[in-house]
């Protein structure tokens, strides 16, 4: 496959760029270092990366490889069909990635860096992250391998069917609209990190539904829109939902912090305890992961709505 990749010198900030299909029938991906031009469509896909990954199975493509940390414990909202050998981010990329003999490598966070960029362009076309951001949007995502796909149609099925999902719950008479809402996660012993900006990806499903931050939360100083807490601050948390979840390997448990059984979420039952695997999808959105959460937060959604 002959390949036509442009890179910049410096990152572009590229997420109002749209694909496009040129008149030779090549695709365009613009992304955060460049564009990437696509001359035929691809079938063997490598996803380095969670939400790239969810792209593809949504848009019915099983990679043929993806990183190990996400090939191996289940998630539980990826279909279990299709093989993907893993990719170990520990060991050298390129000779792995080339055995598997991608149309196209799909590169996100970390490995998505200009050096790695530019190691993958040499194997197949690379679409690293969209645009500088620290959490890629999946709707953009979807779309950009929609495209790639030349399958732009079905991209934008899978994009409305996520969105009829979470509209259909916001318009139930007796709503969470203007409910409030807090998301955090225990990063460490002492220390929580609570997302304040309502733009948030970890805060998309809320904000779609109508909901809000409690007052105090925006005000905080922040970086990236998360801001750092001490747990004797918990009670700052107080809110008509609670979404709170531990960072892997810590074997922390909110439920044991002092003044949780306090909070009126805990009090009311409208607390939703996320397993690692369930915030990091929370953190990252994708286009299976957002309706699996709404089914998993749900019950303390409509006991909040009473």
């Amino acid at each position: 496959m002959r390949i036509a990749v442009l890179v910049v010198a410096v990152l572009l900030l590229a997420g109002c760029q749209l694909p496009e299909r040129q008149a030779d029938g090549a695709v365009r991906v613009p992304h955060a270092l460049g564009e990437t031009v696509l001359e035929r469509t691809p079938v063997r896909v490598v996803a380095l990366g969670a939400q790239w990954t969810d792209a593809a199975l949504a848009m019915g493509v099983a990679p043929v490889g993806r990183l190990t940390d996400v090939a191996g414990p289940a998630v539980p909202w990826q279909p279990t069909a299709g093989a993907s050998t893993g990719v170990d981010p520990a060991q050298p990329l390129d000779r792995q990635v080339k055995d598997l003999r991608p149309d196209l490598v799909l590169l996100e966070g970390a490995l998505g860096s200009p050096s790695t960029y530019l190691e993958m362009t040499a194997i197949a076309p690379t679409v690293p992250e969209l645009y500088a951001a620290p959490a890629g949007r999946w709707r953009d995502q979807v779309r950009a391998l929609g495209a790639a796909l030349r399958e732009p149609d079905e991209a934008d099925e899978v994009i409305a069917a996520v969105d009829r999902r979470l509209d259909r719950f916001a318009a139930q008479p007796g709503g969470v609209r203007g409910r409030t809402v807090a998301v955090a996660w225990l990063a460490g012993p002492g220390q929580l990190i609570v997302s304040v900006d309502p733009a948030a990806p970890a805060l998309e499903i809320f904000t779609r539904l109508g909901m809000r931050l409690p007052d105090a939360l925006p005000a905080l100083p922040a970086d990236q829109g998360r801001v750092v807490l001490p747990v004797d601050r918990l009670a700052e948390l107080n809110a008509d939902v609670l979404v709170i979840g531990h960072s892997p390997g810590t074997g922390l448990d909110a439920v044991a912090l002092p003044g949780y059984g306090e909070l009126s979420a805990a009090r009311n039952g409208t607390a939703v305890l996320l397993t690692p695997v369930e915030l990091a999808g929370l953190e990252y959105p994708t286009a299976l992961s957002v309706p699996y959460l709404l089914d998993r937060i749900e019950p303390a959604l409509r006991k909040a709505a009473r």
